[in-house]
């Protein structure tokens, strides 16, 4: 039977009048549904059929002398590329039929069957993921694993129908109305590529059957290929009672939503919802010192707890505020050295509206009082440095030098006058005298030779030492005081900054006793290094 549509389809498509005929008239191609379910083979058969159609046709040419009445028929020319348009063609119908759209025969163009040209070699360079690749269901995973379900079974296609079986599994059966969601390309469309509209709008159930629903062929198969990957998550686990019951009709959708519904249905979710709330309540931050436990962590199981919360909102829970998150938060903590800072953000709930924003009020202050903690210690060994130091320089037993024995043996005791000549009495200065030499070898006006020549090096710059146990010990102070200067800005500005977010990467946890014990006393003097003369 002739349609005059279909051959202006297939002259768009390239196509001679003649071959258009043939094809339509003589072969019956003269309906979209039947161009639709062409394969590339039959599509290369039919072209063929029309180039060399055999058997034989009036010679129109017979009239003339010496002509014969009949002939062999020789064929319509079919063009190479003009096949491959009609294998586009019939593709790009199954595309629109896979994603519910009904087309006419206006919509077959060389423009629109282009569109689908880089679809169908992505599905030929398709190399389908194994079951054995399929997302592991543990009790502690339960939200990544329906997550992860999805994200595989849209990289998984069908054997046939070549549609990511995550349709079948999708929520609504039906798809939206077709003006409701643009086609993807178009502007406004919701689908960023053909597989997202694939996923959305591929038919479960056969369009225009009457009466009692009936299942699509292809979704008839995919959907045993979605019960064959549940099985191999579940079998041999508790989760498969869930799923037993499909096991006779594998049927994958009922099997999949039996397993959510069981894991993640209304009264699952209230579950989840009612133990979050109990953590949360059960949480206490009480100062003890612990190694195991502090602030930090105290902050991690409480966004532990919000982002299970959360993640309930998309089945149906309310999830959790601000305000109760923060409520949640002060409430466990009784730390007495947090007493101040809990009652500032009780106070200031305008300001401290969020949780993240009550988080970094704490932190401010407890990493002030690290550093505040630091600075007493430095003054603790400040201290320290001196006593332990002129202590030693008191010691009758030690090694010694000529300033240690300024301590024992000063210069008023030999006589020392700044204002002598004491030449007559040289002795070598550039040797180092141990405490017996010094004693025992040189006379008092030896002594007070050195004694004078060492003061003069040191008013002219010298390397001498320090004549006595006060210069050491004020250098020593002049570096750690310098330090602690350093803290205590540092302090200031972490103060000026309260409600600031610090970077705790690396911080110790609040309470970690190695930040807060005392500084152990020396029992060894401080052993201050000599430069040979």
């Amino acid at each position: 039977m002739d349609n005059p549509a279909m051959r202006g389809l297939f002259g768009r498509l390239g196509l001679s009048q003649p071959a258009a005929h043939f094809v339509v008239h003589d072969q019956s191609i003269n309906q979209l549904s039947i161009l639709q379910r062409l394969t590339d083979d039959e599509v290369e058969s039919l072209c063929r059929i029309c180039r060399k159609p055999g058997g034989q046709i009036i010679n129109p040419n017979a009239a003339d002398p010496g002509q014969l009445a009949v002939i062999v028929n020789p064929g319509i020319s079919v063009a190479a590329l003009h096949t491959e348009n009609i294998k586009l063609a019939a593709f790009y119908l199954r595309l629109m039929a896979n994603v519910s759209r009904v087309r006419v025969f206006a919509d077959v163009t060389l423009v629109n069957i282009e569109a689908a040209r880089n679809y169908k070699e992505e599905i030929k360079a398709h190399e389908n993921l194994k079951v054995t690749d399929a997302p592991t269901l543990k009790p502690t995973k339960v939200f990544e694993f329906f997550a992860e379900l999805r994200e595989y079974a849209f990289d998984m296609v069908g054997t046939v129908s070549k549609i990511p079986i995550a349709y079948v599994i999708r929520e609504h059966e039906d798809p939206l109305p077709e003006a409701t969601e643009p086609p993807f390309g178009e502007p406004d469309s919701p689908f960023s590529s053909f597989n997202h509209e694939l996923v959305a709008r591929a038919p479960i159930y056969q369009v225009g059957v009457v009466g009692a629903q009936v299942a699509s062929h292809y979704y008839s198969l995919d959907r045993v290929m979605v019960w064959k990957i549940l099985y191999q998550i579940c079998n041999g686990t508790m989760y498969y009672s869930y799923i037993r019951q499909y096991q006779q009709s594998r049927d994958g959708r009922a099997a999949f939503f039996a397993l959510y519904n069981a894991l993640l249905g209304s009264q699952a979710v209230a579950n989840y919802a009612s133990a979050a709330e109990n953590k949360l309540q059960s949480l206490s931050l009480t100062g003890q010192k612990s190694k195991n436990w502090g602030f930090e962590k105290y902050v991690l199981s409480h966004m532990d707890q919000h982002t299970i919360l959360e993640k309930l909102t998309e089945h149906g829970h309310s999830g959790i505020d601000e305000t109760s998150k923060i409520r949640h938060f002060s409430r466990g903590i009784t730390d007495p050295e947090l007493e101040n800072v809990k009652s500032s953000v009780c106070a200031n709930t305008t300001q401290l509206d969020t949780f993240d924003k009550v988080v970094a009020t704490y932190r401010t202050f407890i990493e002030s009082k690290k550093h505040h903690t630091k600075a007493q210690n430095i003054n603790i060994n400040v201290s320290q440095v001196g006593t332990n130091y002129a202590s030693r320089n008191n010691n009758k037993g030690g090694s010694g030098n000529r300033t240690q024995h300024t301590q024992k043996i000063g210069g008023e005791e030999d006589g020392y006058d700044p204002t002598a000549n004491y030449d007559a009495h040289k002795v070598e200065t550039n040797k180092y005298y141990q405490t017996n030499e010094w004693n025992n070898s040189l006379n008092k006006n030896q002594r007070n030779y050195m004694r004078q020549n060492s003061r003069g090096a040191r008013k002219r710059g010298g390397n001498s030492r320090p004549a006595n146990v006060s210069e050491v010990k004020s250098s020593v102070l002049k570096s750690l005081l310098k330090k602690q200067k350093q803290l205590e800005t540092t302090v200031a500005e972490l103060t000026a900054t309260a409600n600031d977010e610090i970077d705790v990467d690396g911080m110790d946890d609040y309470g970690d006793e190695e930040d807060t014990r005392p500084l152990k006393k020396r029992t060894k003097p401080l052993q201050v290094p000599r430069k040979k003369r």
